[in-house]
Order: C-alpha cells, then sequence, then structure tokens
C-alpha cells in the first residue's frame, strides 16, 4: 500500500518557468517546506531559533543551486520575479 500526497502547491519565478533545473529546485524547496509543516503539525513542535536556521540554511543552499543552475543556461533574469 502506497500513502498518496497531495500536490504541494509551490509559485514558480519568472526563470523557473524558462528553465526546466529552476523549476525543479523550486519544486524541491516547496516539498521540504511541506514536510517541515508535517512534522511541525504531527508532533505539535514549535518552531524554535534552531529549526528556522535549519529552515533557512536549507532554502539558501536551493537558492544557490538556481542561481548556479540559472547561470550555466544563462537564464539568470527572473529568478526572484514571481507572477
Amino acid at each position: 500500500m502506497t500513502i498518496k500526497l497531495d500536490k504541494v502547491n509551490v509559485p514558480h519565478s519568472q526563470a523557473g518557468k524558462e528553465n526546466d533545473r529552476i523549476w525543479f529546485y523550486e519544486e524541491l524547496e516547496g516539498e521540504v517546506l511541506a514536510f517541515a509543516e508535517y512534522m511541525k503539525d504531527h508532533y505539535k513542535l514549535k518552531y524554535n531559533d534552531t529549526a528556522r536556521a535549519h529552515l533557512k540554511r536549507i532554502g539558501q543552499s536551493i537558492h544557490n543551486m538556481k542561481v548556479v543552475s540559472g547561470l550555466g543556461f544563462g537564464s539568470i533574469d527572473g529568478i526572484n520575479k514571481y507572477d
């Protein structure tokens, strides 16, 4: 028996709509944040400074991967612009 998960609603940047790799990194970021939200709700945890620091570090790492991928394909414009 496999568990069916709802699709995570992720906003995509303008660069993500043009570059598949950036799009997938944005999807990954959404999945990580959805998992963190699930863990917080399921175990009735409260975010503390350490949890926020970990999520910020994960977000920064994914952002760095998006920038490097965008630079590699020459499509860095719009990486921080969301519709």
